[in-house]
């Protein structure tokens, strides 16, 4: 059985949690026998071997009024002639090439499965620049993206019950009659090497691309509150001008010898999650970041804003950013809090947020999927 596989984004272009995602889930499917064609918008997606076969489709922009979709559909159309796929998977909205694949899915009565990590159409604060991008949005949150809903087989989602405006897809599907199964994240970083709080260096890590959404300038800001015995661990890619912002924010902090940047490229993230002290996930919008579970997994607590499903993780506390520096006083000054943290992460990754688990939830999207073909 052919599966077109369509994303943005791949390993071989970008090291991002959704990147790893789409890639893992598509090694899923490939190690089930079914011939997996994977199709992205970056050239580098040509590079990826270990698929039947993969395929770059030149497209750019999201949709909105601000970035709209450009893709080349003839491309796109020819693929689908000469694979004639008998199920098609995408990976996030707001992507142009997802987009054109549906609508070209549709046309073919292929049944298409959406694999969510939420919308990003509402605004993420009541700033301006964030109110007015809510509004640029608008023609695609109550007009295409409904369309687009209602030609899904089935759509799943990182959280069932989680309040957050990032689940509006999800919203959509339940008016819609669309069949919705969760699939949640699951930590891509992860091992047995573990070491107790005593053997931890005194690192506060932050793991992320650099964006506004991140918040990471914010955190910078604030650091001369935290405890001074503590350094803070930037790994993302250290490109762009966001980047810059928070680079020179920190040359102009007093404190700035606490603070380093690292390329998420060239450090070892798996020896940082699983030496550092603590996790700190400072982002204004999140719906359930794969970070939180990767320190997880390496028994590192976390300190989150209250973003998407966080507050449903047990290996961390939830708390504003003006409460972090309270919270990571309290866990310096208490092991066992620290340790109690830890194992709860451990144990709730383990029944939870493993790879089988996960693994075991796309198999069931799929086969209700495959089950639609026979009909």
């Amino acid at each position: 059985m052919v599966v077109f596989y369509v994303s943005r984004s791949w390993v071989s272009h970008e090291n991002s949690g959704v990147s790893h995602a789409v890639y893992q889930h598509a090694k899923f499917l490939q190690s089930d026998q079914y011939k997996v064609v994977a199709i992205g918008s970056d050239p580098s997606v040509s590079s990826i071997t270990c698929f039947a076969a993969s395929h770059y489709v030149r497209s750019a922009g999201s949709g909105t009024i601000y970035s709209p979709s450009r893709v080349d559909k003839r491309r796109l159309n020819e693929l689908f002639d000469i694979y004639n796929p008998e199920i098609l998977v995408v990976e996030a909205w707001q992507v142009s090439i997802c987009h054109a694949a549906i609508n070209a899915a549709s046309k073919r009565n292929i049944p298409i499965v959406m694999v969510s990590h939420g919308c990003s159409v509402f605004p993420f604060n009541l700033t301006i620049k964030q109110i007015l991008r809510s509004l640029l949005w608008l023609p695609f949150t109550y007009y295409t993206l409904p369309k687009l809903v209602r030609k899904l087989s089935l759509i799943s989602a990182l959280d069932l019950e989680s309040v957050s405006n990032r689940f509006y897809d999800r919203c959509l599907a339940k008016k819609y009659n669309i069949p919705l199964y969760e699939l949640t994240n699951y930590p891509f970083f992860s091992g047995e090497n573990r070491s107790y709080v005593g053997n931890r260096n005194n690192r506060i890590v932050i793991l992320g691309y650099f964006s506004e959404v991140k918040n990471q300038l914010a955190l910078i800001k604030y650091i001369d509150k935290f405890p001074k015995e503590f350094d803070f661990v930037f790994i993302g890619d250290v490109q762009g001008g966001y980047f810059h912002e928070c680079l020179s924010a920190a040359k102009k902090q007093k404190t700035n010898s606490r603070i380093m940047f690292y390329s998420d490229k060239d450090v070892d993230i798996s020896y940082e999650l699983s030496n550092c002290f603590l996790l700190l996930c400072i982002s204004i919008t999140e719906v359930l970041p794969i970070t939180l579970l990767e320190a997880n997994s390496f028994g590192t607590p976390f300190l989150s804003t209250p973003v998407g499903a966080v507050k449903r993780l047990k290996g961390g506390i939830v708390c504003r950013i003006s409460s972090m520096p309270m919270m990571l006083s309290m866990l310096s000054q208490s092991p066992v809090l620290w340790k109690t943290l830890s194992n709860r992460g451990i144990e709730q990754v383990k029944s939870s947020f493993s790879e089988s688990h996960v693994k075991g939830q796309f198999k069931g999207i799929i086969d209700h999927a495959i089950s639609l073909t026979v009909k």
